[in-house]
């Protein structure tokens, strides 16, 4: 009998935004039992316009197969934990699987899942199941600046170091994430994200949604492309004077709006917001371009961030134009990057680094050394894990 891995995590394993938390459960899977538990939806997510999708997958509070060894759950809570008052209460998150229907004690029992060799946490908010799960190992993977984000109630911070301070082992997708906790915990180490190489490298024939075959220019030379989620980080001036800048160029921004772009850049001809795309297509779509852009913001919470697209366009062997983040910085990629010069230029050099023949076998290169199942290995090992 296999044993058993439960993945606690923000998003359904449904998303179409597929995140490092996807690929770390997929590797599970083909060794353990792994059950996926997202963050609960709650009644006024159901009002929103843009944003959360978690409903879409609730299935009653009974997890879906995803395949023969990986079930993903989304809960219900009757009380969201969530920033403003009264719902912000560190009371709320200490006691959030109190508040789910059905109760996840049974879900657990049912399923097999009340013993787990390993508790694999991305996600503070779901700390009070902890207490209702026997596990060998426990291992928090910190991703994000939580404390920055809008959304995220203050009264977090002092669970997320309690968290840290329990794991077996703490991995961070960059540098500034280990500089932050380490004091909490001396096994704390640097995993960034990673690529699914071959995927994007060879992509398999497929068909395009309508809307973006009708975008994309039959020059790949002149189209550019970003996949993630239309976000509150995001650099919708750049992106505008970008395509300002270069008016023959077709920009496609693929990924869930969790923030509504502005009008102005909405009415811009040359840039195509289609919404999310599923994940099997993008290599199919980075295929049709030349350039992938990452246009975020850079503040407390982009500082940190690892972005797995990078890793992707150069797979697919894209050039790579990203705001210049830490994090971006300190990866040594062949990106290039801008700052307060402006995303033109930077273009600019991404457009004359093509007239290398040689330069598609370099991007690709510089992915092919950055792939989850190495990054899974590593996970592997510091954990003691066969």
């Amino acid at each position: 009998m296999r044993k058993k891995v439960i993945c606690l995590e923000n998003m359904p394993y449904q998303s179409p935004i597929r995140v490092g938390s996807h690929h770390y459960a997929d590797h599970f899977s083909r060794m353990y039992d792994v059950l996926w538990i997202s963050l609960p939806w709650h009644i006024f997510q159901r009002f929103r316009k843009a944003g959360n999708n978690r409903y879409a997958f609730y299935n009653h509070g009974r997890p879906m197969a995803i395949n023969e060894h990986l079930k993903a759950l989304v809960p219900f809570t009757m009380v969201p934990y969530r920033r403003g008052l009264p719902f912000d209460s560190g009371f709320i998150v200490d006691n959030y699987y109190r508040f789910m229907i059905p109760r996840i004690a049974g879900i657990l029992k049912e399923h097999g899942f009340q013993e787990a060799e390993l508790v694999w946490m991305s996600d503070p908010r779901h700390i009070s199941l902890l207490p209702q799960v026997r596990f060998r190992r426990l291992a928090y993977r910190c991703v994000d600046n939580l404390e920055h984000f809008s959304d995220v109630p203050g009264s977090l911070a002092s669970r997320e170091i309690k968290l840290v301070r329990r794991a077996d082992w703490v991995f961070c997708t960059s540098r500034g994430l280990v500089e932050k906790f380490k004091r909490h915990n001396e096994r704390c180490s640097c995993l960034p994200n990673g690529v699914d190489y071959d995927f994007f490298a060879s992509p398999a024939p497929c068909d395009l949604p309508e809307s973006i075959e009708r975008a994309l220019s039959p020059q790949r030379e002149l189209n550019v492309a970003y996949m993630g989620a239309v976000a509150e980080w995001f650099d919708f001036e750049s992106l505008e004077q970008l395509a300002s800048a270069m008016p023959r160029h077709r920009f496609i921004i693929v990924g869930p709006h969790r923030v509504r772009p502005p009008a102005s850049l909405r009415a811009t001809v040359n840039v195509v917001l289609p919404g999310p795309v599923r994940y099997e297509l993008l290599p199919t779509l980075l295929s049709r371009c030349a350039v992938g852009l990452i246009p975020f913001k850079v503040n407390e919470i982009t500082d940190f961030v690892s972005p797995i697209k990078l890793w992707e366009y150069l797979a697919a062997g894209l050039e790579v134009v990203a705001s210049s983040m830490k994090t971006t910085r300190d990866l040594g990629s062949p990106a290039h990057l801008y700052g307060r010069d402006g995303i033109v230029g930077a273009f600019q050099q991404a457009l004359a680094a093509q007239a290398d023949p040689l330069r598609r076998t370099v991007l690709q290169e510089h992915a092919r050394g950055n792939s989850w199942s190495w990054r899974f290995g590593e996970i592997l090992k510091q954990l003691g894990l066969p």
